[in-house]
């Protein structure tokens, strides 16, 4: 069974109240009842024509005759659609009788009567439309209409989706960027400015590069006694470099466990 469009169901609940008079009334008494109700809820706030402008009366005129020329030319083109009956000939107006008759003798000169030639498509008789056959067409006609109508039916509530859908998202993404504002707006200057982690990764990475320079192996201490050097107040004793820096740099890389890269990544808080 063919699925209902919401027009043939309206069409049939409508049928249906219509048939009983009781049934009809009831139903237009509650159909009543609910437009005061709403209407005292002011869900339908109701404006009288002389309460409006000059211009919004004009635009609210021209708005119903939009709506009513269109609906007159989608009717029309429903019944051009479903109407397939070809022109019949037998609406075209016969001869006069006599007409052929009298026109067709002509009186030549010797006194004899002349009868022109019978035409030659006199018995050419087309074939008129069968009755059976115009009613499949209309009927096809009428199951296309349908058909469309249905395909009309859903995408516009394809389209009404889509439109909330997209409606939805983008009151999603205001609602995202005003909560990142007003965050904003509560960190103070200085906040905003601090940096993500970064003197703290440079901080360790400066300890590590120190830590590695003071090894024994790769910076023996000078056994001089004047072979100090002070900084902050606080008295060291110097150390020599046993190989170039290129070269330590190189066994620095290669002990370092992980990369810049790599710390950055797992630990993504600093940043």
């Amino acid at each position: 069974m063919a699925r209902l469009t919401s027009k043939e169901k309206t069409a049939r609940h409508r049928q249906k109240v219509n048939s009983d008079p009781a049934a009809r009334a009831e139903y237009l008494a509650r159909k009543r009842e609910s437009y005061q109700k709403r209407k005292h809820e002011g869900k339908i706030p109701y404006v009288k024509s002389d309460e409006l402008s000059e211009r919004e009366r004009n635009n609210l005129r021209n708005k119903w005759k939009a709506a009513s020329r269109g609906y007159r030319e989608r009717r029309k083109m429903e019944k051009a659609m479903l109407d397939l009956t070809p022109q019949s000939i037998e609406n075209t107006l016969p001869d006069p009788a006599g007409v052929e008759g009298v026109e067709g003798q002509q009186e030549s000169p010797g006194g004899c009567v002349v009868v022109d030639a019978p035409p030659q498509n006199e018995d050419f008789h087309p074939q008129m439309s069968s009755t059976p056959e115009r009613k499949d067409r209309e009927k096809k006609a009428e199951k296309r209409c349908k058909r469309l109508q249905a395909e009309k039916h859903e995408l516009r509530k394809l389209n009404i989706n889509l439109r909330k859908q997209l409606a939805k998202m983008r009151k999603e993404k205001e609602r995202a960027r005003k909560g990142e504002t007003r965050a904003k707006e509560r960190l103070s200057h200085s906040e905003r400015l601090k940096p993500k982690g970064g003197k703290k990764l440079a901080k360790e990475r400066k300890l590590a590069v120190v830590s590695f320079l003071t090894r024994d192996e790769n910076s023996p201490l000078l056994p001089g006694k004047k072979d100090t050097i002070t900084k902050n107040k606080i008295k060291e004793q110097r150390r020599i470099l046993t190989k170039p820096l290129t070269e330590l740099h190189g066994l620095y890389n290669s002990e370092m466990k992980k990369s810049l890269h790599l710390y950055a990544v797992e630990n993504k808080k600093h940043f």
